[in-house]
């Protein structure tokens, strides 16, 4: 299954968010949309997802407009996890995992990928407690496995790692790679370049709304395209094979 933006140009009220950007994601692959803020990344995400009018371009998911396929046929290709974490109500947290699986001809399928998405975001013993009652990460945890329930062949989280802790992070991302050796895809924004380096295939580098660099993504994480993007200079180091980004000093 391939999800592709192509050339595509969105606005929000007056500004130009995006500018003739293209990307694409492949089936079992993980990709990697990074920049600095104001870049664009949620918006390429929201775009993706089928969420956002374009103004110009096409996002295409095998062969056809996400423009035009209906939103429950939608709903069980892409998951999308958006970067906002509110939720008002004191629903039990299976509750909101369920949530999932509306796209989906009710089956008993319904309760294993409930299960399954709550083990994969350790919430077993959460699974019953209000979601106004949990921790900001606890909460981000919920809406992870909420869209993992979905089942979708392509999942677009928007930072997925703000806000957990150095083991849930690493937790969450082994999934992820998990889910693209099953032949999934995953297409996330990241403010940590050191996670892309480690555990993303390719990457698209935003800036000011257009494409500095994509590719493979030890060719796109590069000192000379982080400088250029976010005016630091960068030092690219490994420490046990894991790979850690600083940023040393701004560019003047």
């Amino acid at each position: 299954m391939m999800l592709s933006a192509q050339n595509i140009s969105v606005r929000l009220g007056r500004r130009d968010v995006l500018k003739g950007v293209d990307a694409a994601i492949g089936k079992g692959k993980i990709v990697a949309v990074i920049g600095p803020n104001g870049a664009g990344k949620s918006t390429l995400l929201r775009a993706m997802a089928g969420l956002l009018p374009l103004q110009e371009g096409r996002v295409i998911l095998d062969g056809h407009d996400v423009a035009m396929m209906p939103s429950h046929e939608l709903g069980r290709q892409i998951a999308y996890l958006p970067q906002d974490r509110t939720v008002h109500w004191p629903v039990a947290v299976e509750r909101v995992v369920r949530l999932g699986r509306l796209p989906h001809v009710p089956s008993a399928r319904d309760d294993e990928a409930v299960a399954s998405a709550l083990a994969a975001m350790d919430l077993g013993a959460l699974a019953s407690r209000p979601v106004t009652e949990l921790s900001g990460g606890e909460l981000a945890r919920v809406l992870q496995a909420r869209a993992l329930a979905q089942e979708a062949p392509i999942l677009i989280a928007d930072e997925p790692a703000a806000g957990l802790d150095m083991a849930h992070v690493l937790s969450l991302f082994e999934h992820f790679k998990r889910l693209s050796e099953e032949g999934r895809s995953v297409l996330v924004a990241l403010h940590d370049v050191a996670l892309a380096l480690r555990f993303c295939d390719k990457t698209v580098l935003l800036k000011d709304g257009s494409v500095l660099a994509a590719g493979a993504t030890k060719d796109v994480v590069t000192p000379e395209e982080i400088g250029r993007a976010f005016g630091v200079e960068a030092r690219i180091a490994t420490l046990d094979h894991v790979p850690i980004v600083l940023a040393a000093r701004t560019l003047t």
